[in-house]
């Protein structure tokens, strides 16, 4: 499963375009390779920014174009707006199994390898 959000209240920009044309080619390999598609959905956030809901469907429907989705999603994460139409698609969709980890485990990285990540997280943001 993958989730992919997207900000209503920006437009969609290449870095969301290209996204989603990875995973149409994703899929396309897939097809061809007879593997099983995984399913995309598409939620689409701070829909409390926008003046008009169509806005948000008119992406929806421009992304659609390029890679089919399994299920739309509109929300405000802010203010809990269809969060919980998400919170239900998305349970409804998990598998019951038993934890690959105990509960109390984080990561499976050690001290030294979190702290070169956070090293690096630190430095990318001056450049």
């Amino acid at each position: 499963l993958a989730l992919l959000i997207v900000d209503a209240a920006k437009r969609l920009d290449d870095a969301v375009k290209h996204t989603v044309v990875k995973l149409a080619k994703e899929q396309d390999h897939r097809a061809k390779e007879g593997g099983q598609q995984i399913p995309v959905i598409l939620t689409l956030n701070k829909i409390d920014y926008l003046e008009h809901q169509e806005v948000a469907i008119n992406k929806a429907k421009l992304l659609s174009e390029i890679l089919h989705f399994d299920q739309t999603f509109l929300i405000s994460a802010l203010h809990g707006k269809g969060v919980q139409n998400l919170k239900n698609y998305l349970m409804s969709k998990a598998v019951l199994r038993p934890w690959d980890f105990h509960p109390d485990q984080n990561t499976v990285q050690s001290d030294y390898d979190r702290v070169v990540e956070i090293i690096r997280e630190k430095i990318l943001k001056f450049l």
